[in-house]
Order: C-alpha cells, then sequence, then structure tokens
C-alpha cells in the first residue's frame, strides 16, 4: 500500500530512517504509484555523510517501477530519505537502498 497526500495540504512529511548494516556507498531508489495528477516536482531529500541532497521527480511518470535517487556514502545505522508536500499531489510507497559491491 501506499500513502497520498491531496492537493491542499502543504507541509505533510513522510520519514523513512534506513538504518543501513554498514557503512559504505548506497544506491539509493525510491517507487510510488503511477498517477497522472501528482506533482510535477516532489522533492525528496537524502540524508547521508555529506550533508543532505534535494532530488525533485515528476511522479507522473516513471510511477509503477523503482527511480534512483542517486548514489551516496552513509555510516552504519544512518540515512534518512524524507518528502515534505508543498500543497500538491504527492503518492509516496517505498524506499529502497543496495549497497555497491564492495561497498566503496
Amino acid at each position: 500500500s501506499y500513502r497520498c497526500a491531496t492537493a491542499g495540504e502543504p507541509g505533510r512529511t513522510v520519514r523513512w530512517n534506513l538504518n543501513l548494516p554498514a557503512a559504505g556507498r548506497y544506491e539509493v531508489v525510491v517507487r510510488y504509484p503511477q498517477d497522472s495528477h501528482t506533482s510535477q516536482s516532489v522533492p525528496y531529500t537524502v540524508r547521508h555523510d555529506g550533508g543532505k541532497t534535494v532530488v525533485r521527480l515528476d511522479q507522473r511518470v516513471w510511477g509503477g517501477r523503482w527511480v534512483k535517487l542517486g548514489d551516496f556514502r552513509f555510516a552504519a545505522g544512518t540515512g534518512q530519505v524524507t518528502v515534505t508536500t508543498d500543497g500538491s499531489r504527492v503518492a509516496v510507497d517505498a524506499v529502497k537502498a543496495t549497497r555497491w559491491p564492495g561497498g566503496s
């Protein structure tokens, strides 16, 4: 199942704490449902060893599949991805972090 914030609900936040088992570089991807009425600019904030990175996704495309936010370094037990709505329709489903082979 997934969560959806309808238009007119600014400031709602969804947070995924990754709690990664080992330090290293990870590919971080997200998934959201196919919906042509969602926002064109959904801000995903990734908190990692280097600080934080905001990646904006157009949720009208690529729904129903894994979409890459980027590759980031994390310490063991850390990592977080958040989405905060701006008042437009936003849907969220899942986040996945996969450690690069060798962790480098």
